[in-house]
């Protein structure tokens, strides 16, 4: 694993520098054609064709095109055709030339064991998402909401792709790779974007403003003290990506200063999003990593990442105000929130969904009322209720539309992942700390899920996706 880490692998291929690239092109285009469908589909018909063909030339190069657009594509909307994104479109196309690809060698080309418990949990767990799609249509949810819902569960079948092109090492080359520019990439354009808002370069409710919201789905908050919180979807993946480096900075032989600089990329991505659910999971994750380390390590590694925290927000609230205020009581309000809810809006909202949501629970807590539903709520702060898709309660929503035994299902998959990983812990000989941190990514995952659909939610699910390929891989050898 030490290659990996190295200052060529990392800064001196030029792969990663077109992936930065690539990066800020993808996010320059899809403004320029915001308000031009026609010219949107041209871009996805072009990427679809250009994946059909590398597919049936080389299908690792297609794999390749998939995994970036999922790492660099945003939350996935950047570019549509019709309505739907380009990525599930992508994802489609991709699977279906997967499948008959392996009808017609007879083979799925794949590495997973069909004998694995996660295996068998996992069809099992399949046969609820179907069960919760076929449920919404029959309670006649509107038919693209239920889609909606059934398209994140989807990315789990690439599980099986993914254990087969994973043998490679160049495979896990550029995936790491991908991951440094995901990186890089989201934190200097968080960076970017609080720079622009905080100086009143561009203006909130504005055209680039409406872009981010509605096509990058970003929130973009002034929290009226200088301060803007710079949150996107894809955020989700950094609570776990930070807990995989720090559990790398732990081992003498993966530690790096460069991995140190993406720590603090990293970390001040989480500090730009500020949110409380990902800060708490974040400081849960990093007590699961006193596993196997020295209370020597894990206190310097620890209180390097929580001291990186606070430098962060306090020189760049303090920035932000003028040099007026360090921002202290504004992150203190945001932590108090997590036990007292009734003082910050956001939390509240959150508070005023539990009565509706358990109700719907109570109306069919055995079959669920199937994927697509939808809730109506009065928010404390309006006096005109709301209907809403996003339930922000992770574990509820399950049950609420997967019904119970969808969420015992789940929660079953989620524990054997857990068990396989600690397996993979003990018996490594060379890659504890990178299993390790993928075991704290996981809880933390399991923590976010508490109070946000993570778990229905396609980078959730990615990482998960990823996740159970590793537990399943049948040798500690190499990665």
């Amino acid at each position: 694993m030490r290659e990996f880490f190295t200052q060529k692998s990392i800064l001196g291929n030029p792969q990663t520098a077109l992936l930065l690239a690539g990066f800020l092109g993808i996010r320059i285009l899809s403004f320029l054609f915001f308000q031009h469908p026609i010219l949107q589909g041209m871009v996805v018909l072009a990427v679809i064709l250009c994946v059909v063909f590398l597919y049936v030339v080389n299908p690792h190069w297609a794999w390749c095109v998939l995994l970036t657009e999922l790492f660099l594509g945003g939350a996935g909307h950047f570019f549509e055709l019709g309505g739907i994104s380009m990525r599930a479109l992508l994802l489609a196309i991709f699977l279906i030339l997967w499948s008959i690809d392996g009808l017609r060698k007879k083979t799925l080309r794949t590495e997973i064991d069909a004998r694995h418990p996660l295996f068998y949990s996992g069809i099992i767990l399949f046969l609820f998402i179907l069960w919760g799609g076929l449920r919404g249509v029959w309670l006649e949810h509107p038919i693209p909401a239920v889609f909606r819902d059934v398209i994140p569960f989807v990315f789990f079948a690439l599980v099986f792709p993914a254990c087969h092109f994973f043998k490679q090492k160049k495979e896990r080359s550029y995936l790491l790779r991908l991951v440094r520019a995901f990186i890089i990439g989201s934190a200097l354009w968080s960076l970017v974007l609080f720079i622009v808002f905080s100086s009143n370069f561009m203006e909130v409710h504005g055209t680039f403003y409406t872009w981010l919201r509605d096509v990058a789905a970003a929130k973009i908050t002034d929290m009226h003290t200088g301060f803007f919180r710079i949150v996107f979807p894809e955020h989700l993946l950094i609570v776990p990506f930070t807990l995989i480096i720090t559990s790398l900075l732990m081992n003498k032989e993966t530690q790096n200063p460069l991995l140190r600089l993406f720590q603090f990329l990293s970390l001040s991505i989480l500090v730009f999003n500020l949110s409380r659910t990902y800060f708490l999971a974040l400081f849960l994750g990093l007590l699961v990593l006193t596993y196997r380390h020295t209370w020597k390590v894990w206190m310097r590694e620890a209180g390097i990442a929580i001291l990186t925290i606070g430098v962060l927000f306090t020189g760049i609230h303090l920035a932000a105000s003028g040099f007026q205020s360090p921002g202290w009581e504004l992150f203190g309000i945001r932590i108090m929130s997590v036990v007292a809810p009734t003082i910050e809006e956001s939390s509240a909202n959150r508070m005023a969904l539990l009565g509706p949501l358990s109700a719907m629970i109570q109306t069919h807590p055995l079959l669920g009322s199937g994927l697509g539903a939808s809730l109506t709520f009065v928010p404390p702060q309006q006096s005109e209720p709301i209907t809403t898709a996003n339930f922000d309660w992770g574990y509820l929503e399950l049950w609420a539309e997967l019904g119970l035994g969808g969420l015992i299902t789940y929660l079953f998959f989620l524990v054997a992942l857990l068990f396989f990983l600690i397996q993979k812990i003990r018996g490594a000989s060379s890659y504890h700390n990178f299993f390790l941190g993928l075991f704290a990514g996981t809880v933390s995952m399991l923590v976010m899920a508490i109070t946000s659909p993570v778990l229905s939610h396609v980078f959730g699910i990615l990482f998960l996706a990823g996740t159970a390929m590793v537990a399943t891989k049948p040798d500690t050898s190499g990665l």
